[in-house]
């Protein structure tokens, strides 16, 4: 019998274990990507982020994730982004994109007062026939902040994606149910969800709708429904703006703003 080489035979059983190891890695490999600048500060994004009810009737909006793949779709998301812009921007223009070449993708995304930015990633996984994109908030290594918060569409340009690819979005923005809109109806201030329905009014903002606990009567007088301790927890987070001074007509009382 010949002497084992236990050296050679261990590379071998490794090699042979590890395969599935391979195969995993193996199974999503990175994606690059070029930002698309399309000075989002010319913009309300906010404006566009409608409820079912209201795009029933017609009114412009954008998803909260969407893919672009053709000179069609880009014209008609120019034409979204129009509807939403800043009179401070007198004129707005969008970069030449070559969609024989490449797919726009976007996700939209917010943060507190803190947030400095947003981390992009996106992976390719030709097994599954899929393309991920996520995004994740950068804060900033701060206690405490108040004033508005950061959002973006994060709109990047990708290698053209195949037809029979999917893309997968992360966060994801199908779910609706923390969704709050106020409106002034027969002289009541009421609350309705995302497909219309009269709901009663949340106490504190879920992330990206709704409100922090503040209604507003239909003329305009602001009426405070969050005790102090909870909003000022809101406010140290940076999930709150620090409210205004009671308005003209109001005096506080305690937590909150009434009626004089």
């Amino acid at each position: 019998m010949g002497l084992v080489n236990f050296n050679q035979l261990y590379k071998t059983v490794s090699f042979v274990l590890c395969l599935p190891c391979l195969a995993f890695a193996q199974e999503k490999s990175t994606v690059k990507f070029e930002n698309v600048d399309i000075q989002e500060s010319c913009y309300i994004l906010s404006a566009l982020d409608v409820p079912q009810f209201e795009r029933d009737k017609g009114k412009p909006f954008l998803e909260g994730e969407f893919v672009l793949g053709d000179n069609a779709a880009y014209d008609n998301f120019q034409n979204t982004m129009r509807s939403a812009r800043n009179m401070a921007c007198k004129e707005v223009k969008f970069p030449q994109i070559d969609f024989t070449r490449k797919t726009i993708l976007g996700n939209l995304a917010s943060g507190s007062c803190a947030a400095r930015g947003f981390e992009k990633s996106v992976l390719r996984d030709d097994s599954n026939k899929e393309i991920y994109y996520s995004v994740k908030v950068i804060n900033s290594n701060i206690d405490a902040c108040s004033g508005p918060g950061l959002e973006s569409l994060n709109l990047i340009a990708v290698p053209k994606i195949q037809k029979n690819y999917k893309v997968v979005f992360s966060p994801a923005h199908s779910d609706h149910s923390a969704y709050q809109q106020y409106g002034c109806e027969n002289g009541k201030m009421v609350a309705r969800d995302w497909n219309g329905n009269i709901v009663q009014p949340r106490n504190i903002s879920p992330a990206g709708g709704g409100v922090f606990g503040v209604q507003m009567d239909c003329d305009g007088t602001m009426i405070e429904k969050m005790p102090m301790a909870e909003k000022k927890l809101l406010i140290d987070s940076g999930a709150m703006n620090i409210p205004p001074p009671c308005p003209e007509g109001t005096t506080l009382d305690g937590a909150y703003c009434k009626k004089n």
